[in-house]
């Protein structure tokens, strides 16, 4: 069985809502991910292939990280003297999907594991030689070529740029990490806000916004879903670090799947509030549960629970060591 890291800290360094829904669809996966320790320079070769594991993303995750990176380059750019044309902004996206694809598709990630995320991507699909035959560079570009449209088009109606320019501070895609990070804490644990836009004025209101690659949902969960979840998070970063009153932060979804643009715009309110801050609280406490029993050397790999469905497995890096395991007991 994987060892930990050694010496693991009694306090989680850090809470996100990625990082709790991790958690409440699948134990194994938690731990590989935040808790084995594995990384591509580890001690062992198992703690090598975690790290491996670790940095593969599906197709949709990649996809809609092109997207996002294209978005904060068109903003950045707004704050310079050339802004990016909508020509040259889905020229570069295409030529970002073109070095991807080829880096992926070529599995060179295997012999350049350093070089993920700076040459190119790796692909879940590649890795386990299962893409799409419908999947293909040509129709990942168009994809993004097409969500990019709609983007621009969608910002020019709306006249964001304008009003992020007269905002008193602009936060595009901000680090994770670091003194000027977005984010706040909740009882000792550093909880991490990495918005996709933030601007506000003195003043005149506070907007959040999150981009969706996929399609808006159809059906609302009777309580906080996931996307509502992150957007109600990152609400309490301007509340509880800027000093920023809670009526006058919104925060919104965009979902540029569907032909038109869907915007959902969030508030907090006094039903809102207290639930936002009971899920955080609640959430934050069973992460140093698992913490403190990863210290306490009593979480054993095998016994954690799997995924709920077929599917979440196949969207995931780790399953040839869910396998690993499935294989031991089928031939006990």
């Amino acid at each position: 069985m994987v060892q930990p890291a050694a010496n693991p800290s009694t306090t989680p360094s850090s809470w996100s809502v990625s990082r709790d829904q991790m958690l409440q669809v699948c134990e194994r996966k938690y731990f590989f991910q935040y808790l084995a320790g594995g990384r591509l320079n580890g001690e062992t070769p198992e703690l090598r292939e975690i790290g491996l594991l670790k940095k593969l993303k599906p197709y949709p995750v990649w996809l809609g990280e092109v997207f996002h990176r294209g978005i904060a380059e068109f903003f950045h750019s707004h704050g310079g003297d050339t802004p990016l044309t909508a020509d040259r902004l889905i020229s570069l996206a295409r030529q970002q999907v073109a070095s991807d694809w080829h880096f992926s598709s070529q599995r060179t990630f295997l012999k350049k594991p350093y070089a993920i995320d700076k040459e190119g991507a790796a692909l879940l699909e590649h890795f386990y030689g299962e893409m799409p035959a419908d999947k293909s560079p040509e129709s990942a570009s168009d994809q993004v070529a097409t969500l990019l449209e709609r983007f621009l088009s969608w910002v020019a109606e709306v006249n964001l740029i304008a009003r992020m320019k007269d905002a008193d501070r602009v936060w595009i895609e901000p680090d994770a990490w670091g003194p000027e990070a977005p984010g706040f804490w909740e009882d000792g644990v550093q909880v991490i806000t990495k918005v996709d836009l933030a601007f506000g004025r003195h003043g005149e209101g506070f907007e959040i916004y999150d981009w969706k690659s996929g399609r808006a949902p159809t059906d609302k969960p009777p309580f906080l879903g996931q996307h509502e979840l992150q957007v109600g998070i990152y609400q309490l970063w301007p509340l509880l670090s800027l000093g920023v009153e809670a009526p006058a932060i919104s925060s919104n979804l965009v979902y540029f799947g569907n032909e038109s643009p869907v915007v959902e715009t969030h508030k907090l309110d006094d039903e809102t509030l207290p639930l936002l801050r009971s899920t955080l609280r609640n959430s934050v406490r069973l992460t140093r549960q698992w913490e403190e029993c990863l210290q306490a050397g009593v979480i054993i790999r095998d016994e954690l629970s799997y995924a709920y469905n077929v599917h979440t497995c196949r969207q995931c890096g780790f399953r040839q060591l869910c396998r690993q395991t499935l294989d031991r007991y089928a031939h006990a």
